[in-house]
């Protein structure tokens, strides 16, 4: 093949010189004889130089075609090189089904990476795909998949596949169709491993319903707010607090709050700090007057940026009326004693005054 593409390159290369010393010939016959052109023209038809031009160009037709198409062919080539490098570059499985048998006709490398099965068993098995979706979710993912390919409808969707060694992963399934003549003929898709996404998403989950289940049960209030100071959510225990529902608490703004003394420490959290509040407080909601003790944290979102805030309050009026009684016996303990005392400093100097008097008696009586 290398032997026959040169002497077809030799071929071009000495050709163009053959033609060059041909026209320069046709050039000094027509100056040196003064033809003009139909002589010349009559001139190459008796001497076969028009014949000769014509075989040459003959000659060089296959040469030339043969160059083109070998050139087109590197091209191509090429082109296909880097279409499979960049395919298998992805971080996925690229991958093309025949509508009519639903049988893959190709397959990116990524899948033996992802799955564990070789490349030639998605190709070569009936109903491959199928077959390894998880038992819970296939069903629902043939019919899906079905469904939107008769539609004619590109589609997006996840489901769970069992891989070779027996784990289980998770597949978000981007898919084309391509139409001929009007009517689906070819898929093609990437099939993307999304497994941590959904242990993360799993895990938030339980997370959540950890928090809600303290939220709810927690013996404190516990209220959230957005960065407007619009209180967005509250756990029952911080309805009963404030004696009010839990329809009236949710989406009040905090500003317009009859009792602004709690404000400085809500602010303070969207600030990025901890704040603190205990003292007296006159609901907004309801005609409760009572003693709190509240302290506020930050809430930030998966950029670490501010979100709002979360607050507990715990109800303290029964320790504070405690106190307040106990401060009272205390007073009127001081009270008892400060008259105890000033009794006794009485008694001792009556005492005084009657062993001076007793005194004073003795001497009249000697």
């Amino acid at each position: 093949m290398q032997k026959w593409i040169k002497k077809y390159l030799a071929a071009l290369l000495i050709a163009p010189v053959g033609y060059i010393f041909l026209l320069g010939y046709l050039y000094y016959d027509y100056t040196e004889h003064n033809r003009d052109v139909a002589g010349l023209i009559k001139h190459l038809t008796e001497t076969h130089v028009a014949d000769i031009l014509m075989h040459g160009m003959i000659f060089l037709a296959p040469v030339i075609s043969t160059i083109i198409a070998i050139l087109f062919q590197q091209t191509v080539t090429g082109y296909q090189k880097k279409y499979e490098i960049i395919i298998n570059s992805i971080e996925g499985i690229a991958w093309e089904v025949d509508v009519k048998t639903f049988m893959f006709t190709f397959v990116s490398k990524q899948a033996e990476q992802l799955l564990g099965y070789p490349v030639k068993q998605w190709l070569n098995e009936p109903f491959f795909w199928q077959g390894h979706i998880h038992p819970e979710d296939r069903e629902q993912a043939v019919a899906f998949r079905i469904n939107q390919t008769k539609g004619k409808k590109d589609h997006e969707f996840e489901y769970r596949m069992i891989a070779s060694d027996g784990s289980i992963k998770w597949i978000r399934d981007s898919v084309s169709v391509l139409l001929q003549n009007g009517e689906s003929s070819k898929l093609h898709g990437i099939m993307a491993d999304i497994t941590e996404r959904k242990k993360a998403e799993e895990a938030l989950k339980e997370s959540e319903e950890h928090y809600r289940l303290l939220f709810q049960q927690s013996p404190l209030g516990v209220f959230h707010y957005d960065t407007n100071l619009l209180l967005t959510d509250c756990n029952d225990r911080f309805a009963e607090i404030l004696q009010s529902p839990r329809e009236k608490l949710v989406g009040l703004d905090m500003k317009t709050l009859k009792d602004q003394n709690v404000l400085p420490a809500i602010r303070v959290s969207l600030a990025g700090d901890d704040g603190a509040y205990e003292g007296f407080y006159r609901a907004t909601t309801s005609p409760a007057e009572i003693w709190i003790s509240m302290r506020t944290a930050p809430l930030f979102d998966n950029k670490g940026a501010i979100k709002g805030g979360v607050g507990l309050v715990e109800d303290i009026t029964y320790r504070k009326l405690a106190e307040k009684e106990v401060k009272e016996k205390v007073r009127e303990l001081e009270k008892f004693y400060d008259m105890a005392v000033n009794r006794e400093l009485k008694m001792k100097e009556l005492k005084e005054e009657l062993a001076s008097l007793k005194a004073e008696l003795s001497k009249y009586r000697r």
